[in-house]
């Protein structure tokens, strides 16, 4: 199981705080599509913090242009 694996299950457990703490760790080992989405999507959802899920949802646009995922946190960011 990846970081990101077990940061989903958890946040399934509703560990959030261990949960955005692995989300952060694999964003730190490594800026891929997966990690950035993710972090982004408690940034956005948990955390309420619009400005650090669009900075790195920016960033797996930049990535990655032809993911959906991105695309989806994006655009729930600018219709709030």
């Amino acid at each position: 199981m990846n970081i990101n694996e077990k940061a989903i299950e958890m946040f399934e457990q509703n560990e959030y705080e261990k949960a955005m703490e692995l989300f952060q760790r694999a964003v730190h080992e490594s800026r891929g599509v997966q990690s950035l989405n993710n972090l982004a999507w408690m940034y956005f959802y948990e955390e309420e913090d619009d400005a650090r899920a669009l900075e790195l949802i920016k960033e797996v646009v930049k990535l990655n242009p032809s993911s959906y995922f991105p695309y989806n946190i994006l655009g729930e960011i600018y219709i709030k």
